[in-house]
């Protein structure tokens, strides 16, 4: 079954590092989100008629295998909708507590975490 998910617009993320990780890494950590903010900025700013002639063929390459691209409609592409995307920033205590409460609903969790105690935000830009 298909479910039609576009009314929800980009689905909110986290990124995760471990804390070993992060402490014997911490260039490496900054470095990433400085690069994955420059992504999203570069996102953001490429006009859309570009974005879509860029990922019109990885679309059809990971969806659509064997597809033509020149069968394609223009309305088609007109209806394609481009999101803004987000540059990285500190997680709300609000949404930690919710996605906590989902994940000791589901049994994910049997040690609730404190927000301090797994929330590092001195990479974010």
């Amino acid at each position: 079954m298909l479910v039609d998910l576009s009314s929800l617009g980009p689905l909110p993320t986290a990124l995760v590092f471990r804390g070993a990780f992060v402490a014997e890494n911490p260039a490496v950590v900054e470095a990433f989100y400085a690069a994955y903010a420059e992504a999203i900025e570069r996102i953001n700013a490429t006009p859309r008629d570009e974005l879509i002639d860029e990922g019109i063929d990885i679309a059809l390459g990971l969806f659509f295998q064997g597809a033509d691209r020149t069968t394609i409609n223009q309305e088609v592409l007109d209806a394609l909708e481009i999101p803004y995307y987000d540059v990285p920033h500190s997680l709300d205590e609000s949404l930690f507590e919710h996605v906590l409460d989902w994940m000791k609903g589901k049994a994910y969790v049997t040690i609730e975490p404190a927000f301090d105690a797994i929330t590092d935000f001195r990479f974010v830009p």
